[in-house]
C-alpha cells in the first residue's frame, strides 16, 4: 500500500495509526507496544520503521487527528495496548462540513467530551508558556460556546468546524509544552473503563470520570484546579483556592449533565462488581504514572469510581 485514509472519528484515526505501525514493523502487537515492568517507569519501544503516510477525513472532533500515539485492544485479555510513533501523524487533516455533519448529536458531544477534559487538565499547568495558554483559552472558548450549539442548533456545520478548531489548538498547545499530570487519574480510567464497556462512549467516560478525578486531585492541587476555575469562569470573590476547585469539579459536571452525557456508571451499564476490574485495568495505563497525585493503590482508584457509581 502506498498510503491509507481515515475516513470517521477517533477509532478510524487510530486505526489507521495501528495499521501503518503493524504493516511496518516486525513483532505482534503485544510486542510493540508500551510495557509495565513490575516497579519500574514504563517504557514504550522505539518504532524505527519508515510508515506509509495517512490521510484524515474527519466526521467528528477529536483529539486524536494530530496524534501520534495508538490504542489497540488486545483480543484475547481485552486489555488497552499503547504503542507510539510520531511518524504516524497524518500527512493531511481534512475539516469538510458535509462529512462533519454525518455524525449525530449524541456521537459530536462524546467526540468532544474529552478535549474538553484535557483542556481543564493543561489550564491548571503552572508555568505555561504565552502560545499554549492562548491556544487553551481559545479551545476553551470555542467548547463553552458550541457544545451547547450541538444539541440545539444540530445543522449548522460552522459549530461542527469549530469543536474541531478547538480540539487541534488543544493538540498544538500540547505540543508546545501543555501537557501535565493534572488529570493523568482520569484519563487512565477513562480509558479502562471505555474498553471494557464498548457501549460507553469515549466521551461517556470523561463526562463520568472528570469531576471525580479533580475531586481526588484537590488535596495535590487546588492551585491548579483553582486557575482553571478562573479560566472558567465560576471563581468568585472571596473563594479560597479550595472553593474555586469545588466549583471547577461542580461545574463540569453540570456541563456535561446539561449536556445530556452520563455522569454515572450506571449509566454506562456499570454494575458494582465492575469497579474492580476497571481499576485493576488503569494501574498499567501510562497516563496514571503522571497524575498530579501519586496513586498508592488500587483501591484509590475503586474509592473514585465508587463515588460516581
Amino acid at each position: 500500500a502506498d498510503g491509507i485514509v481515515a475516513v470517521g472519528g477517533g477509532s478510524a484515526v487510530v486505526t489507521a495509526r495501528g495499521i501503518t505501525i503493524l504493516l511496518a514493523e516486525k513483532g505482534t502487537a503485544q510486542e510493540l507496544c508500551t510495557q509495565y515492568p513490575e516497579g519500574k517507569p514504563p517504557v514504550s519501544p522505539r518504532l524505527m520503521a519508515p510508515k506509509i503516510p495517512n490521510f484524515i477525513v474527519l466526521t467528528t472532533a477529536t483529539t486524536a487527528a494530530t496524534r501520534a500515539g495508538t490504542a489497540l485492544i488486545d483480543p484475547e485479555s481485552g486489555h488497552r495496548l499503547e504503542l507510539f510513533d510520531p511518524k504516524t501523524r497524518p500527512a493531511a487533516v481534512i475539516w469538510d462540513e458535509q462529512a462533519l455533519l454525518t455524525a449525530s448529536p449524541w456521537l459530536c458531544l462524546n467526540a468532544t467530551a474529552s478535549c474538553f477534559t484535557g483542556v481543564a487538565s493543561a489550564l491548571q499547568r503552572t508555568g505555561l508558556n504565552p502560545l499554549a495558554e492562548s491556544d487553551l483559552l481559545e479551545a476553551l472558548r470555542l467548547l463553552l460556546d458550541n457544545l451547547p450549539l450541538v444539541n440545539s442548533d444540530p445543522d449548522n456545520p460552522a459549530v461542527r468546524i469549530n469543536l474541531c478548531a478547538a480540539a487541534f489548538l488543544y493538540n498544538r498547545a500540547t505540543d508546545a509544552g501543555a501537557g501535565g499530570s493534572a488529570l493523568g487519574v482520569v484519563t487512565a480510567l477513562a480509558h479502562s473503563l471505555d474498553t471494557r464497556y464498548p457501549e460507553c462512549g469515549h466521551g461517556d467516560a470523561y463526562s463520568i470520570l472528570t469531576a471525580p478525578g479533580m475531586r481526588f486531585n484537590l488535596e495535590s492541587n487546588a492551585a491548579g484546579q483553582a486557575r482553571f476555575a478562573q479560566a472558567m469562569g465560576v471563581r468568585r470573590d472571596g473563594m479560597d483556592d479550595r472553593q474555586a476547585a469545588a466549583a471547577a469539579a461542580d461545574a463540569i459536571e453540570s456541563l456535561f449533565k446539561g449536556l445530556g452525557l452520563p455522569v454515572r456508571l450506571s449509566e454506562v451499564g456499570v454494575a458494582a462488581d465492575g469497579i474492580g476490574r476497571i481499576a485493576e485495568d488503569a494501574m498499567t495505563d501510562f497516563g496514571l504514572h503522571r497524575n498530579v497525585r501519586k496513586i498508592q493503590n488500587v483501591d484509590e482508584l475503586k474509592g473514585i469510581l465508587n463515588t460516581v457509581r
